[in-house]
């Protein structure tokens, strides 16, 4: 969305750091579609594949997958907001 969002014009790079070796192919193929350069040990290319605002308003457009698992709902407030950081994976 960034790609979108930002003037062309502007000199703004944002760099997304992927593991293609560990990620599944469809995780790769997603980012070669939603990313309008890939820069890999080797070499820099643009994508044929991006589509910029066109792929944006595809993903949004879908249908949103089936949750796993049970939601958790907890309210924070000025008191326990500390106990959010056990929510946070990193």
């Amino acid at each position: 969305m960034l790609n979108i969002a930002i003037d062309p014009e502007i000199p703004f790079w944002l760099i997304c750091s992927y593991d293609a070796v560990a990620l599944s192919p469809a995780v790769v193929e997603e980012a070669h579609r939603s990313h309008p350069v890939i820069v890999d040990a080797g070499s820099y290319q643009g994508r044929a594949r991006y589509t910029g605002r066109a792929h944006v308003e595809e993903m949004f457009a879908a249908e949103l997958s089936e949750l796993v698992g049970r939601p958790i709902t907890t309210v924070f407030t000025s008191h326990n907001v500390s106990r959010l950081y056990a929510y946070i994976k990193l």
